[in-house]
């Protein structure tokens, strides 16, 4: 049985999932309307949802139980511990996102010396202490939880399982930009945690003509990119947000694709948008903490170009001397992300890792 929250994409407009013979049921939670984009909306929001999932975990549990439950809303980490300790059935939590940590560094918390926020991180740290299982999207959200596991008696064991790629629909075309520039592309959420603002002053300090930087999203920084953009050169252009089966149509007008973590958000969370751009064939231009999981995979992997948060000046210079003559190297480490895609981070791939772990649980 799966236990969700309210329908919020077109994909999730489904009543069951289907695995071999067996079907199983999807239980969801209503609530009403709330602006994701104001905070305290959001907040009441994450509140309702994980209360009333909370009460469906407490009817559709019970001892022996393997569960799953993942870390949106944030608050149902806590509701979901509790239960446990009640029902005793093994608890797995798969970590999308650190909470409240990552609060900290989204700007929405002004310091981590603040004492509600050392109190909320210390409920959470009792929460996330009873799983038997930690599942983390990367080696840098594993040292993050053995960190917060460090002088504790008892530890959860902590597994790193990466994202899968989607797969490419038959009909996409991965490779048409045909529009005389390089393009750079942006796609997904416009918050707090990427560091948008940081991208943009520095692609326009470069003031490259032969190169276009394009935003496609949604999300609470939309009005203060749209104040830049509009301040901008021609080379800079915000689209509208998109729906999850026209992302790879959106990716086949890139030559490459920009993937951001703001600083502070190292161990935190995995962008995991990286992943359908591998499977896409394209490059990623990635800037953030370089001892971050994907920018050690594109490094590691040579799936594209990895730049520290303060290096702006090689960032810059990078920027500056990016032309045509770059696409066969483009093209290079295009073909490489693809090929990581298809097989080490395809769907069969990592839940054959699921399966690993749930089957010695």
């Amino acid at each position: 049985m799966v236990l969700a929250g309210p329908e919020s994409y077109n994909s999730d407009k489904i009543s069951g999932i289907n695995l071999g013979n067996k079907q199983y049921p999807i239980k969801r939670v209503s609530i009403g309307e709330y602006d994701k984009n104001k905070l305290i909306s959001r907040a009441l929001r994450l509140l309702v949802t994980s209360f009333k999932l909370g009460k469906l975990l407490w009817r559709n549990s019970k001892k022996g139980d393997n569960i799953l439950i993942v870390t949106n809303p944030a608050p149902f980490i806590i509701v979901a511990s509790i239960i446990k300790k009640i029902r005793g059935f093994k608890l797995n939590i798969l970590v999308h996102d650190v909470f409240p940590e990552n609060a900290v560094a989204a700007g929405v918390v002004n310091s981590d010396k603040n004492i509600a926020y050392k109190i909320v991180k210390y409920v959470f740290s009792k929460a996330y202490g009873t799983a038997d299982n930690i599942i983390v999207l990367g080696r840098d959200m594993k040292a993050i939880f053995e960190k917060k596991f460090k002088k504790k008696k008892r530890c959860p064991n902590i597994r790193i399982i990466e994202n899968w790629a989607d797969p490419v629909p038959e009909n996409s075309i991965l490779d048409h930009n045909t529009s005389g520039q390089l393009t750079i592309l942006y796609a997904g959420n416009i918050g707090r945690c990427q560091g948008l603002e940081y991208f943009l002053g520095i692609f326009e300090k470069a003031s490259n003509p032969k190169v276009q930087f394009r935003l496609r999203g949604g999300g609470a920084l939309v009005p203060d990119i749209q104040k830049l953009v509009d301040n901008a050169e021609s080379q800079v252009v915000l689209g509208g947000s998109y729906s999850r089966n026209e992302q790879f149509d959106i990716l086949s007008e890139c030559d490459i694709a920009l993937v951001t973590l703001a600083d502070g958000m190292y161990g935190l969370g995995v962008p995991s948008k990286s992943y359908n751009i591998m499977a896409a064939g394209k490059p990623i231009l990635f800037i953030g903490n370089p001892k971050s999981e994907i920018a050690l995979t594109i490094q590691e992997k040579d799936l594209g170009y990895v730049f520290d948060n303060n290096d702006e000046d090689g960032l810059e210079a990078w920027l500056s001397q990016l032309s045509q003559n770059k696409i066969t190297e483009l093209k290079r480490k295009g073909v490489n992300a693809f090929n990581a895609a298809a097989t080490e981070y395809s769907e069969k791939a990592i839940l054959s890792k699921y399966s690993d772990l749930f089957s010695c649980s």
